[in-house]
């Protein structure tokens, strides 16, 4: 999984954001949570997740690293991910997201459980398989293929 620990985290810390994204690991049996930006972790290993942190990463060396993760979490609010650089470079590397926000409201027609999860209701449903997170990836790319700059550029052109 990955997290970029900087930022918007849906009104929490980074370090409880690192907590947040760490203990969804291991819901999912994931054993790496690459951690981008903020501070670096106390501890190197938490639940059997080991935590990668790096402080800035180019462009070229991120690419790679999120084309080796299938999972990224972030706390960025729902809100703004029609505006979210994090966001799209997630979604143009189909990734499946799980988001926490303050809301579970989604816009511009993203819905939980179809482009992506959203945190506080993962407890109340059978977590999905990788058969399904890929699926949701690819929706969610296919999402952000709507609404790129040149997508964005002719709807403002309209008004």
């Amino acid at each position: 999984m990955i997290l970029f620990s900087s930022g918007i985290h849906g009104g929490g810390t980074p370090s409880e954001a690192v907590s947040r994204a760490t203990k969804l690991c291991v819901r999912f049996g994931l054993k790496t949570l690459h951690i981008i930006g903020g501070p670096k972790p106390e501890l190197a290993e938490v639940d059997g997740v080991c935590l990668r942190h790096q402080a800035f990463v180019p462009t070229a060396e991120a690419s790679d690293l999120f084309l080796q993760c299938r999972m990224a979490y972030t706390g960025y609010h729902p809100l703004y991910f029609g505006k979210s650089t994090i966001m799209a470079a997630f979604a143009a590397h189909g990734l499946a997201v799980i988001t926490r926000g303050q809301q579970a409201l989604l816009p511009d027609g993203l819905m939980d459980g179809r482009e992506v999860l959203h945190e506080d209701r993962l407890d109340s449903r059978a977590l999905p398989d990788l058969a399904e997170l890929e699926v949701m990836a690819d929706r969610l790319h296919q999402w952000y293929g709507e609404h790129d700059l040149a997508h964005n550029a002719a709807s403002y052109a309209k008004e």
